[in-house]
């Protein structure tokens, strides 16, 4: 390719013999693509969509251009934010009581893993261990990052595009995405569900309810059994 840009060069009187000859005898230097990706939640999320739709082909032969909703500052933005409050609730004099605590729980309940730590005393751990000579690393393990976690997914309300996802306080120290993989009670989550279906039946954000225990008979009993089927003719 650059021979025949050249003798098109010379052809078209842009370059002299010359300078074609001098140019024809530079070696051609070749530079190894690089890949460059940003490991965090939302990439793995991407991945783990694309290997349930693609062939095993398809992944093989790459080239392919993947659009998404995601947005990388707001990524990185939603990342900083929930560590800077979790390394302020670690900060606190009552948070190693309350390690202790939730400690002893899970000890009961069989669940027998490394003790539980800050991430600063994990990451310092885990210097410690990379500063230890070779035959020592190989006779014993890293330490886990069995610190408290947190997890954030975050949309557009008008859309519903999926923004950022994240599944911890670090993608490299822990794969598990705990957005996505993570089985958890929906608590307040639900709530919109509830106040949408208040909403649609005509109540606003002033209507009062009164919290009393609930008398029989107070409200209709919901229908039971099959929905009722009904049809209508039209004319022609």
């Amino acid at each position: 390719m650059r021979d025949i840009v050249l003798g098109l060069l010379k052809n078209e009187g842009k370059i002299t013999e010359v300078q074609y000859q001098a140019a024809l005898a530079e070696p051609i230097a070749t530079r190894t693509p690089q890949s460059r990706s940003e490991e965090n939640y939302a990439m793995g999320l991407v991945r783990r969509e694309l290997d349930a739709i693609l062939e095993e082909e398809d992944i093989r032969l790459g080239g392919l251009v993947v659009h998404t909703t995601l947005d990388l500052d707001l990524q990185n933005a939603t990342l900083d934010a929930i560590n800077k409050h979790m390394d302020a609730l670690e900060a606190r004099k009552d948070f190693k009581k309350h390690l202790a605590s939730l400690q002893t729980r899970r000890e009961k309940r069989g669940i027998l893993k490394n003790k539980l730590t800050t991430k600063a005393e994990y990451e310092a751990s885990l210097a410690a261990w990379k500063a230890l000579p070779a035959e020592q690393k190989e006779k014993t393990q890293p330490p886990m990052p069995n610190y408290i976690q947190s997890a954030a997914v975050v949309m557009d309300n008008a859309t519903g595009a999926l923004l950022a996802v994240v599944g911890g306080r670090d993608a490299e120290e822990s794969k598990l995405n705990r957005a996505i993989q993570s089985r958890r009670q929906t608590g307040s989550l639900f709530k919109p569900f509830i106040y949408a279906t208040f909403f649609q039946q005509g109540n606003s954000a002033d209507t009062r309810i009164s919290d009393d225990r609930i008398a029989y008979g107070k409200y209709a009993e919901p229908p039971t059994g099959p929905p009722a089927i009904r049809t209508e003719r039209t004319g022609a």
